[in-house]
């Protein structure tokens, strides 16, 4: 028994993990820390954080009016009659990599250096990209229960913006089968939440078939009903427009793949 979970462990290590850094820059002497970190899902924020100033902006409605981004926020239980602030993967990646000025009751100890607390920069990126992403989207608060916004979840991605610059280029990865820069990432499956609160709700998932040779087929996991989707369909279900809908993406799993066989 202990042989058979020692596979399945290296097997999920192998096929999900990946490596972040999170680098710390000293304003006053210049020193950079950096530490990293294993993952087997990344979280990304599905909406800006309520009291975060710089990503709080308000913006412009349709009618030209001005339309407060904070009262969509504050409002767990928008109906999906509410017109949405729309956001998605690849905003919720950069909201993740931006460099965060640290200062005020948040300033870093420099250890080595200046032995006291000063202002400095931090900076987050990936640092190896797993051959199977998975992406946790936060559309759960404990003040805010479920967060009413719409987040555009696309069926095809490359990762490499995000990634670790050593020397001017992406830091290219090694052990086991990872991603290298520009390679196409195609979303396999998607697990969703159904409902509008945080305590409660529906679980069900989406998933490619990819064993039958026509990975253009994906099917719905409900419960015990098991039924085809059209990839046409899937894509205004995960491309929301006109509503915050009530059936959100909460975790997304991405393959790595041959661009030359997944053109989207």
């Amino acid at each position: 028994r202990p042989r058979i979970e020692s596979a399945a462990e290296d097997l999920i290590t192998r096929l999900f993990e990946g490596r972040v850094v999170t680098t710390t820059r000293c304003l006053e002497c210049e020193t950079v820390s950096s530490r990293e970190e294993t993952f087997l899902d990344l979280s990304l924020p599905a909406s800006p954080s309520i009291d975060d100033p710089d990503t709080l902006r308000v913006l412009p409605s349709e009618e030209g009016e001005v339309s407060p981004e904070r009262r969509l926020l504050n409002s767990a239980a928008t109906l999906p009659s509410a017109r949405p602030i729309h956001y998605s993967i690849s905003w919720a990646l950069n909201q993740q990599a931006r460099v965060e000025t640290m200062r005020g009751s948040e300033k870093y100890h420099c250890e080595d250096v200046c032995c006291r607390h000063t202002e400095a920069e931090r900076a987050w990126r990936l640092r190896k990209v797993p051959p199977i992403l998975t992406l946790h989207l936060m559309m759960f608060s404990y003040e805010r229960g479920k967060i009413p916004a719409a987040v555009a979840i696309p069926m095809s991605m490359r990762f490499d913006r995000w990634l670790e610059k050593k020397g001017g280029r992406e830091r290219r990865r090694s052990g086991g089968r990872s991603a290298e820069p520009g390679e196409f990432y195609s979303l396999d499956a998607v697990v969703v939440h159904e409902g509008i609160a945080a305590t409660s709700g529906h679980y069900f998932a989406y998933a490619r078939d990819t064993f039958c040779g026509d990975e253009s087929r994906w099917f719905v996991f409900d419960d015990d009903a098991v039924k085809p989707i059209r990839e046409k369909e899937l894509r205004k279900r995960l491309m929301p427009i006109k509503h915050v809908p009530v059936k959100t993406a909460y975790l997304l799993f991405y393959r790595v793949r041959d661009p030359t066989q997944y053109s989207q």
